[in-house]
């Protein structure tokens, strides 16, 4: 079963991976480009969540909006204008659905600039705009789904640009935090990566009502049996008619 299916509407999610080109050595020294292993692409990590969280939801039937498709540096404005706008127009397909229900805005950034490599600071922190009662349970939801004894995070509202001037339910996510030199590898793991997209993804379904992956996917199994079970009657039947027929 699609999530379509479960609420009548495909909800928009909106993914802002942000920062592109720029990234930071360990010893702090901001370069444009650089291959050694102890260096953290932006680019990389941030694309690999974000498409990896696209996808998730796109299985789910989520319709997706990737605002950040190029390789090179988009600027927040734009990030922010593009999803308002695209936001507008789906909208009006749904023009029965109340727009905090309709879509949600991913901010997912990994910013090593405000990294201190200070060796204690292994925190996933999450914000949202703090007068908008959405943003802020769609935040509890998913730091709730992210956080447990392995992945330690925070949780608080903010003021910045782009949680306020988004005109859907959004939130930002640091979906690493690697300030732990020893722990840098993790970043460029598969398993990380598809843990942490599994874990947001959650708590997205989660503000739409929905308990987990697994949620919709038993319920799809329970709707298949149910159609084999339909079929297996019809047959049965079928076969009863055509026996009877013969009867004659």
């Amino acid at each position: 079963m699609k999530i379509k299916e479960r609420l009548g509407y495909s909800p928009l999610l909106i993914m802002d991976a942000g920062y592109s080109e720029q990234m930071y050595s360990v010893n702090r020294t901001l370069l444009p480009v650089a291959t050694d292993e102890n260096y953290i692409i932006r680019r990389m990590f941030n694309t690999q969540i974000a498409n990896k969280i696209l996808e998730k939801a796109h299985e789910l039937g989520f319709a997706i909006l990737n605002v950040v498709p190029e390789t090179y540096d988009v600027s927040l404005e734009t990030r922010v204008n593009r999803a308002n706008a695209n936001f507008l127009t789906y909208s009006k397909k749904y023009s029965g659905v109340v727009s905090n229900r309709l879509g949600i805005y991913l901010a997912v950034h990994y910013d090593p600039k405000a990294c201190d490599w200070d060796d204690y600071d292994d925190l996933i922190h999450i914000t949202y705009e703090g007068k908008n009662t959405n943003s802020r349970h769609l935040a509890y939801l998913v730091h709730h789904a992210l956080i447990d004894d392995q992945y330690k995070g925070t949780i608080k509202f903010t003021k910045t640009y782009l949680l306020k001037q988004t005109t859907m339910c959004a939130i930002h996510i640091d979906a690493s935090f690697m300030d732990i030199k020893d722990e840098l590898y993790w970043m460029f793991q598969e398993d990380f990566i598809d843990d942490i997209a599994n874990r947001i993804v959650t708590g997205c379904l989660r503000y739409y009502g929905i308990k987990d992956m697994d949620d919709l996917i038993k319920e799809s199994s329970h709707h298949m049996n149910e159609i084999e079970s339909l079929q297996e009657r019809i047959q049965a039947l079928e076969k009863l008619v055509e026996d009877l027929k013969n009867k004659k």
